[in-house]
């Protein structure tokens, strides 16, 4: 065999043994240990379903919630898959829950721990409840209503008009407060609300355990998400209709563990930051050393939306060390962006996920270094763009013990999406 026979055979022997070898795995690929491709469809029977939220259990598997399109009407609906992405077959039936909304709600919302149980909120979506309340149900680790929380297993509070609630987070003594738009005399604003780890009202927060929080300026909005922070008190983050643009414009406000308005945040206890002339808003917000980090949307000179965090210091100024002078926006395309879940890495990375909203809808994960640019070794230049068949869209993100993010939302044939679970890799 003359030499370069020699060098050919080595070079095809190596072709060979590269091809046995698939390329090592990275940052924003799917991760193919959870249902086997790193994304699950979770069906109700033959109908249609969505996930808006999630939360990531301690065995590192995950209860989704959202809606289910049933025969007999639309349903507040759970799911529930294990750390390998399959459902747990002892929750609810194989994995999936219903609840009946009595004609009062057809989604949850949001869904969070409470040590051994769950909390949900749930709302109706056609807002067609002119008496709509807060409410927030609870479910054992089984997926069965606890009826010893709140009435009947269900925990309410009303501000005297068409309420909606869309977010809770729970204190580490069992105690939550959720938050949503609040509706008195006409007008809509903040509103917040906190229980006992029981259900009940707890009278302790604001008036008789509620709060409205108006902005100066602002006759109308809501809020959409909420955090904890350090000693008891929460950011609460949302829009309201700026009147000097006729727009919306991102919000926050902070409260004092008592439900006050936190006048060490800001002055007044309230930030309002308009972007331009269109209708901007905050959907998320998380919490790490003090700083608060919020997500959302922006319109792009294009008016297309992009996605955007911004990060204020605990006084509730412009984080200058982030972005540019605390804000980051994040442009993934042409397309227009619609962001909705957030969650931050012990490293200070952030994870942002929504999808496209443009007719060839994507979902999207962009991972954002803890000083606010994309980060290139995740995906493509920080963004990873995922569809399952035809379709897919993110709704909420939650990081796993190995700080995985793992993604909620919906996907499968456009029109009559499943619930959809999926976990990257990071």
């Amino acid at each position: 065999m003359n030499r370069r026979t020699a060098l050919t055979l080595l070079a095809a022997l190596l072709l060979v043994a590269l091809a046995a070898f698939p390329a090592a795995a990275a940052p924003g690929d799917l991760d193919p240990t959870f249902a086997g491709g790193g994304v699950r469809l979770i069906q109700f029977g033959a109908n249609d379903s969505q996930a808006f939220d999630l939360v990531v259990m301690l065995d590192n598997g995950a209860v989704l919630a959202g809606r289910a399109f049933l025969p007999g009407g639309v349903e507040p609906a759970l799911a529930r898959v294990d750390r390998d992405g399959r459902l747990v077959k002892s929750f609810g039936v194989n994995g999936r829950m219903v609840e009946d909304g009595g004609g009062v709600a057809d989604i949850f919302e949001a869904v969070a721990r409470q040590g051994s149980k769950l909390l949900a909120v749930a709302v109706d979506s056609t807002n067609n409840t002119p008496t709509a309340d807060f409410m927030v149900f609870r479910f054992n680790g089984n997926g069965t209503l606890d009826t010893s929380f709140g009435v009947g297993g269900v925990a309410r509070t009303d501000f005297g008009g068409a309420d909606r609630a869309s977010d809770l987070v729970v204190l580490p003594d069992g105690r939550f407060v959720v938050v949503g738009r609040a509706i008195a005399d006409g007008t809509a604003t903040f509103g917040a609300a906190r229980f006992t780890p029981g259900g009940a009202p707890d009278t302790t927060f604001g008036n008789n355990g509620r709060r409205r929080i108006a902005f100066p300026g602002a006759p109308s909005g809501g809020a959409t998400a909420v955090a904890l922070r350090p000693g008891g008190g929460v950011v609460i983050v949302g829009s309201m209709q700026d009147i000097n643009v006729d727009a919306g414009a991102w919000a926050i406000a902070a409260l004092t563990p008592s439900g006050g308005i936190d006048t060490s945040f800001s002055g007044d206890g309230r930030v309002r930051l308009p972007f331009g002339d269109n209708s901007d808003g905050a959907t998320s917000v998380a919490v790490r050393q003090g700083k608060i980090l919020v997500g959302g949307f922006v319109f792009g000179e294009d008016t297309a939306q992009d996605f955007a965090l911004v990060r204020f210091q605990p006084d509730g100024a412009l984080d200058p060390l982030y972005g540019e002078g605390g804000v980051a926006i994040l442009p993934s395309g042409d397309e227009p962006d619609v962001p909705n879940g957030l969650a931050i890495a012990s490293d200070g990375r952030a994870y942002l996920v929504g999808g496209t909203a443009d007719g060839n809808e994507l979902g999207i994960l962009a991972r954002v270094t803890p000083g606010g640019d994309p980060d290139p070794s995740f995906g493509d230049g920080g963004f990873v763009s995922f569809l399952y068949n035809e379709y897919a869209f993110g709704s909420a993100v939650g990081l796993d013990s190995a700080e995985r993010a793992v993604v909620a939302g919906e996907g499968g044939v456009k029109g009559t999406p499943d619930m959809l679970a999926a976990r990257f890799l990071t």
